[in-house]
């Protein structure tokens, strides 16, 4: 394996904030009197905030205030953030370490927003190591599509088989099988058990899983 960079999906997979957006739009969800249905939210796991919005209007009507559902959300979600910080997964910090160790890039792929992907990485105190961060913008294509993805190697100069992805959603998946780009699979909120493409090369239970298996890999052709 000539592993030159991992690229990271950041929801999820490096930071614990599916959980918590999750808890975040149930309380908003329940402040409006309404029921709240977690497979609204499961669907749009790795997509764009646009994606949600149309399964928020699906579920509860066009004529939903979405502006005012989103900022209410966005201040529990600050709120939070304030007085906890944003928790990383299991193994994150180690995998890092151990990258870098070996010379091995470390770049984001999301498809969150850029503001609010620097509030969560700022506050993990983790944006500072990673070359570079690649985010999800109003007017560029999100997960599933593979624009993000490519838009990484292109502008990292890097060559897709000398790159791993890490992700835990189906549509983040996805978005790599069309890049065609190797992938690992570390399951969060989604079972991905079902999923199979050409460049999934393996389903990890955490980050951590996912270093021993690199430094085999690496001890294999050292």
């Amino acid at each position: 394996m000539n592993l030159k960079a991992v690229l990271f999906d950041m929801d999820g997979l490096l930071l614990d904030t599916e959980r918590l957006q999750m808890d975040c739009w149930k309380k908003t969800v329940e402040a409006h009197n309404l029921d709240f249905d977690p497979n609204i939210m499961l669907k749009a796991i790795g997509g764009s905030n646009g994606e949600f919005t149309r399964f928020i209007r699906e579920q509860y009507g066009e004529d939903f205030s979405l502006k005012d559902f989103f900022h209410k959300k966005n201040v529990i979600l600050d709120d939070h953030i304030q007085k906890h910080g944003v928790p990383v997964k299991k193994g994150a910090l180690e995998l890092l370490d151990f990258l870098d160790e070996n010379n091995i890039k470390k770049y984001i792929v999301t498809s969150t927003y850029e503001e609010r992907a620097h509030i969560f990485l700022n506050s993990a105190s983790i944006i500072h190591r990673f070359e570079k961060i690649i985010t999800g913008s109003p007017d560029t294509p999100s997960k599933p599509d593979p624009y993000l993805y490519n838009r990484c190697i292109e502008v990292s100069g890097l060559h897709k088989e000398n790159c791993i992805a890490l992700e835990d959603s189906i549509n983040g998946i996805t978005a790599c099988h069309a890049a065609k780009l190797n992938v690992i699979g570390v399951p969060d909120l989604l079972d991905l058990s079902q999923v199979r493409s050409p460049y999934l090369i393996g389903i990890k239970n955490d980050l951590l899983e996912i270093m021993y298996w690199l430094e085999d890999e690496i001890k294999m052709v050292s």
